[in-house]
């Protein structure tokens, strides 16, 4: 009972905060076939793969962060809309999160998360769910358990904290696992920023312990989506989703494969489909498309033009438009920045080039921000901030 009520206050405190989904006519959409780039500024820093530095725009596309390292810098759009360096501070390395990726800007823009992926699933150390003011550059730790070490330590009691996500302004949700936990949950909690202890939402099962390590947050669908990987071949592999108001999982697709299987998943704006982040790009490189979108109430995957080799992508800040980069090497020229007014649907070419995901491992969407500016990492020369819209 407990569980359901936590639900039903997430669930009113999301249509309270965003209104009933669906309000939003489709007519009252942006025509996405229209857009065009209105404006392109490119900045020398070299962001995502092999680099290991990334850039992430903030959700209303006037400031972005550019990670080296521990070193994160924002950058701002000063009066003549020109993009100018902000202010640098360096973080503790076990701050940090040893990761440019898996950094997330609060939907007002105050906050950032910082990374959990590296520390906890490579290095296997006790991870504790922090975030950046982006202010002030204060690290705070929200779920501080006095504890160092590694859960694969007998005598380790800390609990291992995930893979957060904003559910809103104030609220974050996380994978926390429990060591003497002998089923294995993952466990997913929320916490708000108040400073209140961390709530269970549910007890999510998977095959064996850690298999569960992405979530994705609608506020739109008042939905949850997450992995399971065991990396071996149990039918529980691939993606699930879970309604806020009913805490019932159920397995969306599942997926034989490894390489296909999820590195990020994002729901469209509407909360209609989601976009699976495939290892495909870390297995075959370049040679096959390594993003898909799936509707999760259906189990349908769709690809992109079976035709284009996509490499990233991302949604449009209303509706389920979709940004992507297609790199060709065998038609080099139809190479570069596409948008798409809907899954399936064709998308057009709107700028030429040899582009890339602008973090480090290219497991991020691509962020399409309030202001329809699209971030993507330049091979060639650096990081890209486009305008795109109708002339």
């Amino acid at each position: 009972m407990r569980l359901k009520k936590v639900a039903r206050m997430l669930t009113l405190m999301l249509v309270l905060a965003l209104g009933t989904p669906g309000v939003l006519a489709q007519g009252d959409l942006p025509i996405y076939d229209n857009y065009i780039v209105l404006d392109v500024q490119d900045l020398p820093l070299r962001a995502g793969s092999p680099i290991q530095s990334s850039a992430h725009l903030s959700p209303d596309g006037t400031r972005f962060v550019y990670v080296d390292g521990s070193t994160f810098c924002f950058y701002m759009l000063d009066d003549n809309n020109v993009w100018v360096e902000e202010a640098c501070t360096e973080l503790d390395r076990e701050i940090s999160g040893r990761d440019t990726e898996e950094i997330y800007w609060s939907p007002d823009g105050q906050w950032l998360t910082l990374p959990t992926y590296r520390e906890a699933f490579l290095f296997i150390n006790d991870t504790d769910i922090r975030i950046l003011n982006t202010e002030t550059f204060e690290a705070v730790v929200l779920t501080q358990d006095q504890t160092t070490g590694t859960p694969i330590d007998p005598d380790y009691s800390g609990f291992f904290d995930v893979a957060p996500q904003w559910l809103d302004d104030d609220t974050l949700l996380f994978l926390r696992y429990i060591p003497d936990d002998d089923l294995g949950y993952a466990h997913l909690m929320h916490i708000d920023l108040s400073g209140s202890e961390p709530q269970e939402i549910a007890a999510l099962t998977a095959p064996r312990r850690l298999s569960i390590y992405l979530i994705a947050a609608s506020r739109a669908s008042s939905e949850v989506a997450y992995n399971i990987n065991d990396f071996g071949s149990a039918p529980e592999n691939g993606i699930w989703t879970m309604g806020l108001d009913n805490l019932e999982p159920e397995q969306a697709v599942a997926i034989e494969e490894e390489p296909d299987r999820p590195q990020n998943l994002a729901y469209s704006a509407n909360g209609s489909y989601l976009l699976n982040i495939t290892a495909r790009g870390m297995v075959y490189g370049t040679t096959v498309s390594s993003v898909e979108v799936v509707d999760p109430a259906t189990g349908e995957i769709i690809p992109f033009d079976d035709s284009q080799i996509v490499i990233g992508a991302g949604w449009s800040p209303e509706g389920n438009a979709l940004a992507y980069l297609v790199n060709n090497p065998e038609n080099p020229e139809s190479s570069g920045l596409y948008i798409s007014p809907a899954p399936g649907a064709p998308g057009h070419l709107v700028l030429a080039g040899q582009f890339a995901p602008p973090t480090s491992s290219q497991r991020m969407p691509l962020v399409w921000a309030n202001n329809d500016t699209i971030l993507i990492g330049n091979r060639a020369e650096g990081i890209l901030l486009i305008r795109v819209g109708v002339k």
